[in-house]
Formats: structure tokens, C-alpha cells, sequence
């Protein structure tokens, strides 16, 4: 217990990374709702990142240092048998101001996830650029989206992505609308 306190104590840059780089992800993606008084669904892109972790008090502490996401619970039975003991805890960061500034600050020293921080830059940079006012995104952005961040987005062989659940019916629903 007392080296789990000094670890939270000693939070450097260079562990985040680490830790971002070891177990972070960077989601590119289309987020929709449906709006009952339109009776429409609306699209719009995102870019998450996301740093998992046991120990609550690292996740707070990185919390503190940047000012910025929100931590989630994730119960052991959501992970249907891959894991057992205690709770597992998720910062995730979703705000796009937000990503591009933690983006812009670990980009000169990750190393794993360097090709998918650079992408997930343009990405951020391609939403605030093209933020709609009032209107909603039109589909001819979504689709350049999909095609230039979504679909580039490196997948490894095991990943939920890679195996393509949710993601067709999220683009059979985009290009209905």
C-alpha cells in the first residue's frame, strides 16, 4: 500500500505516456441521437481517448495534471471472464479542445501510438474546422470523415473493431439518413 502511494506521489509526464502508450486507446468514430421532434437521427464525428486502470488514485492524478476528462467504472462482469478481482476505473477524455491539447502535449514522446496520435490530431483539427453551426453535419463531411480518419485508424487483429460489431450497422445507419 505505501509503494502504491508513492507511485501517485511521483506522476511524471513520462509515466502518463507510458501509461497511455501501454494501455490508452484513441477512438475515431460517428456518435449519433435521435431527435423525436425532427423524428431524424443526427451524426456527428468524435475522437476519445481513453487510459484504463485498477488504481483509482492514478487515474485522479492524471486527471489533475491535465484538468481535463472524466472517470468511468467498469464492473468485472462487463469483461465476461477476462478478468477477476476489483473494479477497473477509465479516464476518458472526450472533449475535442481537449484531446487536440493532450495530443499536442504527448506527441514528441510517445512511441507505440505515434502514427494513431497523428491521425487523431488531423481528426480533431478536421472537427473544429468544419463544426457545423446549428445545422448538424451533412453527409458528404461524415463520409470524407469515415474515409480519411475513421477508416485509416490502425486495428489490431483481436480488436473489437477489427472484428467490424457495430460499426456496420453505425454506417448503415449513416448513409440511410
Amino acid at each position: 500500500m505505501q509503494r502504491e502511494c508513492k507511485i501517485v506521489e511521483s506522476l511524471t509526464l513520462d509515466y502518463i505516456i507510458g501509461l497511455f502508450d501501454g494501455e490508452g486507446c484513441i477512438s475515431i468514430g460517428f456518435a449519433s441521437k435521435y431527435d423525436y421532434k425532427k423524428s431524424r437521427r443526427s451524426w456527428w464525428p468524435y475522437v476519445k481517448v481513453t487510459i484504463a486502470n485498477s488504481n483509482l488514485a492514478v487515474l485522479r492524478k492524471i486527471r489533475g495534471y491535465f484538468k481535463m476528462g472524466k472517470i468511468y467504472t467498469m464492473k468485472p462482469e462487463w469483461f465476461k471472464g477476462t478478468r477477476k478481482g476489483g473494479d477497473c476505473y477509465r479516464l476518458d477524455i472526450m472533449d475535442v479542445n481537449d484531446v487536440l491539447r493532450f495530443f499536442d502535449v504527448i506527441d514528441q514522446i510517445v512511441f507505440i501510438k505515434r502514427e494513431e496520435v497523428g491521425l487523431g490530431k488531423e481528426a480533431c483539427r478536421y472537427i473544429l474546422e468544419n463544426r457545423p453551426h446549428g445545422q448538424g453535419w451533412s453527409e458528404v463531411k461524415l463520409v470524407f470523415f469515415k474515409a480519411n480518419f475513421v477508416d485509416k485508424l490502425p486495428t489490431l487483429p483481436n480488436s473489437r473493431r477489427a472484428k467490424g460489431r457495430g460499426r456496420k450497422r453505425k454506417i448503415a445507419l449513416l448513409s440511410q439518413d
